[in-house]
């Protein structure tokens, strides 16, 4: 069962990458055989693209999640393109960028990968052509860990995949603001070294001047931004601290529903919950004997979600409204419905927006706790200075 707040944490990792270093993402379009270059094999006439292809697509939540999808002319599709957004050299990101590209290339017929970053056709034969595979594993695995292989070369050194991987940057343009990438860089350490003791100082600073409140909060705030506390920590912190100096957390919807997920699913037993489904399955096939149709669709629908067809939340949300419509007893049965609570809940939630809304309860929980504008003043010049230090270094 995947962990709410483990995907959680590494998508806030993903957020504040797309915030601070756009520059350096990774933006793959998958598109097909209409935008394909010379060589590339068209879509299988059984993927041909339609309304019902495209509502079918499913990613498992614990490699990515959907989050938009646009169909201009809903009668007539004739191209599609997928675009993922990934960390650039984040080895667990690129991971589950190969698992996506995998998916889409096994299961859609996707037979064309777009990248940033490289021009034409790449080539991952001379290191696909070795014939062991564990050394090909091993090979991909230290490479893209090493950030020098992107997820689709892995998934191309390490299958059988038919599928082109194709550059799409302009040369000279990439060029050229790689130079001036690299001109920075040149001062990098030293803004590294400045920064770092202007933090130090203005930490020394925040000792004398902040009240003990306000330090304690700084001082959480500074341990998730340091990754030293997973964000259920962090989240829970805002809220109790928020609670106790008497926020109102109200217009923050994104972080309510969070609070909710994460509080319904401390009293969820997840092995309980699969317990109860084949349960739960076990008197459908009792008191729907005489509904062959009810039954049938039933167990189609608990095949889509085992085959994942179809999402958690589609699949417990349907068998407990079958359940309701044919009269079955739940009362026993109750890990089910919290567990369809957390997926509502969980799936409500709007995960760009979360993260925002958190440093917004930061920012009214510290609002609430300066006593003179020279906290204030101090705390702002302590975000801009470790700003600055993250951006230099590349850092999240």
């Amino acid at each position: 069962m995947t962990d709410f707040f483990s995907c959680a944490a590494r998508f806030f990792v993903f957020r504040f990458v797309v915030f601070f270093l756009s520059f350096i993402l990774t933006e793959m379009s998958l598109l097909s055989a209409d935008e394909t270059p010379s060589g590339a094999v068209a879509m299988p006439p059984e993927k041909q693209l339609s309304i019902q292809f495209v509502n079918k697509i499913y990613i498992p939540e614990e490699i990515g999640i959907i989050k938009e999808v646009v169909i201009p002319d809903k009668d007539k599709i004739t191209e599609l393109v997928i675009c993922i957004q990934d960390a650039h050299c984040n080895y667990e990101a690129q991971m589950n960028i190969n698992k996506i590209v995998k998916l889409f290339v096994e299961d859609y017929g996707i037979k064309l990968v777009n990248v940033e970053g490289s021009t034409g056709v790449i080539d991952t034969s001379p290191f696909s052509a070795f014939k062991d595979r564990k050394v090909k594993m091993d090979f991909a695995d230290y490479f893209m860990k090493q950030g020098k292989i992107t997820g689709p070369e892995y998934l191309s050194i390490t299958s059988d995949l038919n599928f082109i991987i194709f550059g799409i940057e302009n040369e000279d343009l990439y060029a050229r603001n790689y130079t001036a990438f690299m001109n920075v860089q040149e001062y990098r350490d030293r803004i590294n070294a400045y920064s770092t003791k202007l933090l130090e100082r203005l930490n020394k600073l925040k000792e004398s001047i902040f009240s003990p409140e306000l330090l304690e909060v700084d001082r959480e705030v500074t341990k998730f931004d340091e990754k030293t506390i997973d964000f259920e920590v962090y989240a829970r912190f805002l809220e109790e601290t928020a609670l106790k100096y008497k926020i109102d957390l109200s217009p923050f919807e994104n972080f309510n529903l969070q609070t909710k997920a994460r509080i319904i699913e401390k009293e969820i037993d997840f092995k309980k919950v699969e317990e109860q489904r084949e349960e739960l399955i076990s008197r459908f096939n009792t008191t729907l004997q005489g509904d062959k149709d009810k039954l049938r669709n039933i167990v189609h629908q608990s095949l889509a979600y085992k085959l994942r067809e179809i999402d958690a939340e589609t699949y417990y949300s349907f068998i407990l409204n079958a359940a309701k419509e044919n009269n079955i007893n739940m009362e026993d049965l109750s890990h089910i419905a919290k567990y369809a609570d957390y997926l509502h809940y969980y799936n409500t939630i709007d995960k760009m927006r979360l993260l925002d809304e958190c440093g917004e309860v930061e920012r009214h929980i510290k609002k609430a706790l300066y006593k003179n504008p020279l906290e204030a003043e101090l705390d702002h010049l302590s975000r801009i200075v470790s700003l600055i230090r993250k951006l230099f270094k590349l850092e999240v």
